[in-house]
């Protein structure tokens, strides 16, 4: 079952990124081989956005078998030949299947928006190579021997405060420390850094990371901070945030701009002990597209209404 338990009850969260893997050693790695699987799967998902993927590893790529969304029972039956160069591993000589789930930043049971009793469930699932039977798992006895939970490690967390960033801001320079998500290959180690293309902003020349980070090219950063968690000073009535922040956006040319956005949220709780605010669901009024520049950008926004009347907590 891929899911969680909230408050409401059970269900799945936003940005999830999960999956379950199947890992089986070929006897002869110069042989190609014949890979069946079948299994029994129940889908409860927010359609056309959030989406559970059936996959083969084909040579260090997974491979797409199925992508199922919505609310539905679905029996699994793939059967894929895969050839001498599309084992994986260390000694490329293994056969790697996956169910992989991801949802979307809204929608979901974390935030009540959309209902469910969790992304999936499979059982009776069996695997054969070549006609004959690897694995049947149905899991009566509680565990699995060759299915087992990888958690997505993400493209990398970049965030990180630094001096002396460069701009091309021609009234306002900033060489006090600020936040930002460069790559310079040590933040996040094994990247090798992300270099500068057009315009080179971090110090040596680094820039946001652009080739999805650990996971590769087909990915794309997603990254965020969070500030303390903010008790609510007693009378106050109202809130708003602030923040300055630099933006070169201008939302042209693919080969040129970026394609980089930047997003913020609030979140509170009247609870902490029954309903802590880590459970809580950021709330925020962003068009999703914040553009313009190159210029350093003052944000106001009064958030008083996206925040529960009786709060003792808060955090951005």
């Amino acid at each position: 079952w891929c899911g969680t338990v909230y408050d409401e009850g059970p269900g799945y969260g936003n940005d999830w990124n999960q999956s379950l893997v199947f890992t089986h050693q070929v006897a002869d790695p110069a042989i190609g081989a014949t890979v069946s699987w079948t299994a029994t799967l129940r889908n409860d998902t927010e359609p056309n956005y959030d989406y559970t993927h059936l996959q083969i590893n084909r040579g260090g790529e997974w491979q797409d078998l199925q992508v199922l969304d919505g609310e539905l029972l679905f029996q699994v039956d793939e059967t894929v030949y895969l050839d001498p160069g599309d084992y994986i591993g260390p000694d490329a000589d293994e056969i790697q299947l996956r169910v992989r789930f991801e949802s979307d930043g809204a929608w979901s049971d974390e935030d009540g928006l959309w209902d469910t009793d969790g992304a999936c469930q499979i059982d009776d699932v069996s695997v054969s190579v070549d006609g004959v039977l690897i694995d049947f798992e149905d899991f009566e006895d509680q565990v699995s021997d060759r299915w087992h939970q990888v958690l997505d490690p993400g493209v990398g967390d970049f965030a990180a405060i630094w001096i002396g960033l460069e701009d091309l801001d021609p009234c306002v320079s900033n060489y006090s420390p600020q936040l930002a998500f460069i790559d310079d290959g040590v933040v996040v180690p094994g990247t090798g850094g992300s270099h500068c293309i057009t315009w080179c902003y971090g110090p040596g020349g680094y820039i946001v990371n652009n080739t999805g980070g650990r996971l590769g090219p087909e990915y794309h950063l997603s990254n965020n901070v969070l500030s303390p968690v903010l008790d609510w000073p007693a009378g106050c009535a109202a809130a708003d945030i602030r923040y300055d922040w630099y933006r070169h956006e201008e939302l042209g040319a693919a080969s040129v701009w970026p394609g980089i956005g930047v997003h913020w949220g609030v979140r509170s709780t009247v609870d902490p002990v029954n309903h802590p605010i880590e459970n809580q669901a950021f709330r925020d009024r962003d068009s999703g597209a914040t553009y313009g520049g190159p210029d350093y950008h003052r944000r106001h926004e009064v958030v008083t209404d996206l925040l529960y009347d009786d709060r003792v907590q808060v955090q951005m």
